[in-house]
């Protein structure tokens, strides 16, 4: 069911509220039924949101975290949107 629904179009993390797995569970189920990978972006309001959350002094893995993409996607949007990213220390660059 997960495969042809991944295959579809549907997102990891629509899949796993709609199955009530976590969304590790569906990507390993995904490969090793050798379903290609998509990376979810983050929407115009997400972004938006992740940006509120990122000034306010959250990580970028936390705001994955909540928003079920990884650090990365998050980071990726929010250089996007021009934001300047902190160090891992938290020090802007």
């Amino acid at each position: 069911m997960i495969p042809r629904a991944s295959r579809s179009g549907v997102a990891v993390n629509v899949l796993a509220a709609q199955y009530g797995l976590n969304c590790y569970t569906v990507i390993e189920r995904m490969r090793r039924q050798d379903v290609p990978r998509r990376y979810p972006r983050l929407g115009d309001a997400e972004v938006r949101e992740a940006i509120s959350l990122y000034y306010s002094g959250e990580s970028l893995a936390k705001i994955g975290g909540q928003m079920h993409v990884d650090a990365r996607a998050v980071g990726r949007a929010l250089h996007k949107a021009g934001v300047v990213l902190r160090d891992s220390n938290g020090r802007e660059r």
